[in-house]
């Protein structure tokens, strides 16, 4: 398993989920995404034209699970 940040607390960072996704489906490694607290706003970035970040939703190839709470 591996798990990449979306963004990542308290910086922000969003790892390259498309890119190490891809690598995971072809080796068939489970990927999780853990969205932390900006994962309530980072669709709202994209809805509005701001290309920061790439995919990062169970629609990318290699993603199988996404978390998204308010944990911190």
């Amino acid at each position: 398993m591996i798990c990449l940040s979306a963004p990542s607390y308290p910086v922000g960072v969003i790892d390259n989920v498309e890119a190490i996704a891809a690598v995971c489906a072809r080796k068939n490694i489970w990927l999780h995404v853990d969205g932390c607290l900006g994962s309530l706003v980072t669709p709202f970035i994209k809805e509005n034209n701001f290309d920061l970040f790439s995919r990062f939703d169970l629609g990318v190839d290699g993603v199988c699970s996404i978390s998204c709470d308010t944990h911190k």
